[in-house]
């Protein structure tokens, strides 16, 4: 793939460079708790090697 195309192909379907980050302390820590039991059970179908943290992970294209 062209430059070109990679750049018309993100500008069409709104993909853009963001950097999104934050501190555990400013986390509501009530949506955290109802959360939890069921991110617990959407990941128990997952082995564990399929888990990945995106906090300490980059994606770059």
């Amino acid at each position: 793939f062209s430059n070109g195309w990679l750049q018309g192909f993100k500008r069409r379907n709104g993909i853009c460079q963001q950097k999104l980050q934050g501190e555990a302390a400013s986390a509501d820590q009530t949506a955290i708790l109802e959360a939890l039991p069921i991110l617990r059970e959407k990941c128990a179908n997952y082995s564990p090697e399929r888990i990945y943290n995106m906090d300490e992970t980059g994606l770059f294209y």
